[in-house]
């Protein structure tokens, strides 16, 4: 499936903007991706560290993320209790409508990790509505006044 260029920019920008951030809270921070990768590869790990060389390796990720999926949101999550132990922090940045994936949500969060959904792209706040009301913690994300030009990742309610 493809998805659209602009908004697979959009999104490499936001997960660099939000690792970034995290770092800077000292937070130890990874990527689990399932899109085509330039280069090859159908999803990519990077494990959680706060080393100083994490940001340059996430971005370099990042930057060979194709607007291809290769591998199902709902497999993608059933892979993370396979790297990250209970009790770990899951951040979920999504441009879709979580209703395919919120069950998957559930369990992680049933597992003892803590789950939260940021709804990104024009319907993030029907996103995170639809989020919320299955039990997910959930918030709005934005790029403003656009991925080009922003310099952070906005959080909203």
């Amino acid at each position: 499936m493809l998805f659209d260029d602009e908004q697979v920019e959009a999104l490499c920008v936001a997960s660099a903007s939000l690792t970034r951030r995290l770092l800077r809270d000292g937070a130890a921070v990874g990527l689990l991706v399932g899109t085509q990768l330039a280069g090859g590869g159908r999803w990519a790990y990077l494990p959680p560290s706060t080393s100083p060389g994490q940001l340059g390796r996430a971005e370099d990720l990042l930057a060979r993320v194709q607007p291809i999926v290769s591998l199902p949101f709902d497999r993608l999550l059933a892979a993370v209790p396979r790297r990250l132990a209970p009790g770990g922090t899951v951040l979920v940045l999504s441009a879709r409508d979580p209703t395919p994936f919120r069950e998957p949500m559930r369990r992680l969060a049933r597992s003892g990790y803590a789950v939260s959904h940021l709804a990104f792209g024009d319907e993030r706040e029907a996103h995170r509505r639809s989020a919320v009301a299955a039990g997910i913690l959930a918030r709005s994300a934005e790029l403003t006044p656009g991925w080009r030009e922003a310099d952070a990742l906005v959080l909203g309610g």
